[in-house]
């Protein structure tokens, strides 16, 4: 059985008379739950996304294991299932630039599995000076009017998951000012 998207939602194994509902954070992207139903002995295989390039943390009914992802970049996690046996993922989430594939310094801002989206009614390519380094310490995580949302410091700029924008006027795409970024 291979997890590959960390998407809420409910697979029932018809032939091995498993369920596993697998519950993700929308404000907490990297806090996933595994609830398993039924019993049986098989290998779990769950990806570690590029977003955690530090991996994460894997717990079984509250228990750290100590897993590593393995060459093909799953968690393999061969065991004796019980019904009610839970899988705890904590992956580390960071906010990271990601480049337009045929202009370097245009770039996005992406979170976890989040692509992030600048709210500002602005015409033109927003310039946001970026220091690639610590990118964390540059942005303020906050709660607003549709969940998780991100405040650059520098220009008062608002950054949203895509996914949760309506009516606003957004930028997916701006022009970073540090020369020394490598992607």
């Amino acid at each position: 059985m291979f997890v590959n998207l960390f998407v809420s939602s409910i697979l029932n194994w018809e032939e091995k008379g498993i369920t596993i509902a697998l519950s993700a954070q929308k404000h907490e992207p990297g806090e996933i739950t595994l609830r398993l139903q039924g019993e049986g002995r098989f290998i779990l295989k769950i990806r570690r996304p590029h977003w955690s390039p530090e991996g994460g943390i894997v717990e079984i009914n509250g228990r750290q294991v100590d897993y590593m992802p393995g060459p093909d970049g799953y968690w393999s996690l061969d065991r004796d299932w019980k019904d009610g046996d839970e899988i705890q993922l904590r992956l580390d989430c960071r906010i990271r630039l990601e480049s337009a594939p045929d202009r370097k310094e245009c770039v996005s801002l992406a979170y976890g599995p989040y692509i992030l989206a600048a709210v500002s009614d602005s015409k033109e390519y927003l310039r946001l000076p970026l220091q690639e380094g610590d990118l964390d310490s540059q942005f303020v995580k906050e709660t607003g009017p549709q969940g998780l949302q991100f405040r650059y410091i520098k220009d008062d700029v608002t950054f949203i998951p895509l996914a949760v924008v309506q009516k606003e006027s957004y930028h997916v795409y701006f022009l970073a000012e540090d020369s020394t970024m490598d992607r």
